[in-house]
């Protein structure tokens, strides 16, 4: 079996990697590891470049902004700590709602199913074109492989979408993310005056 053969069997896996993620049925980026940012601050500016010599030779502006800055980082710590065991259990919630949807579940089961059927069939495929003894075996072997595996990642898209979609119409699931938001609702708008302390101080240093 030659290596691009293979690497036919290989993309399976691979696809459902890249569509799972696509469709973010992990939802990492709705719990506590999702508000990691503790780099905001003074270690946080090298993207703006601002280079070492900001803490000296600066304006007052540029001064307050660093203040404020450490102040809000601070901040943001702060209520991490606080909010961080509550966060984890709504992420906790939000994964034991998915587990225990049955439509969700269905779906993945189906996403699986059809992802170890396709590569049956292209194992199949490959060694139906390994087989051929002429050129017109080989072109309709190779023609009915390609057929399939195009098909087939067409199946497994849909499988994700599938997911997603139970997820999306799950009210347990739904319920669970919603007070995931809420809870988070003090870190969320801490990051985002971070953001505007470093867009502030980024404008002052320019002025």
């Amino acid at each position: 079996m030659s290596n691009s053969h293979r690497r036919s069997i290989l993309r399976v896996e691979e696809l459902e990697s890249r569509t799972v993620l696509h469709h973010g049925f992990g939802l990492g980026g709705l719990g506590l590891g999702g508000f990691g940012g503790l780099g905001f601050g003074l270690g946080h500016l090298g993207h703006l470049g601002l280079g070492r010599g900001l803490l000296s030779n600066s304006s007052a502006a540029v001064q307050a902004d660093l203040a404020k800055i450490q102040t809000d980082r601070q901040k943001l710590q702060s209520d991490l700590l606080a909010l961080g065991p509550t966060l984890r259990q709504d992420q906790q919630a939000i994964n034991t709602a998915i587990a225990n949807s049955t439509a969700v579940q269905a779906a993945k089961t189906k996403l699986a199913t059809d992802r170890t059927n396709l590569r049956t069939t292209l194992q199949a495929d490959l060694q139906a074109l390994a087989a051929a003894t002429d050129a017109t075996a080989r072109s309709a072997a190779l023609t009915k492989l390609r057929t399939d595996r195009k098909n087939g990642f067409q199946t497994l898209r849909a499988d994700a979408t599938a997911i997603q979609t139970a997820i999306d119409n799950d009210a347990a699931v739904q319920a669970a993310k919603a007070k995931l938001q809420t809870d988070s609702a003090t870190i969320t708008a801490d990051r985002a005056t971070l953001q505007a302390d470093l867009l502030q101080l980024a404008k002052d240093r320019l002025a």
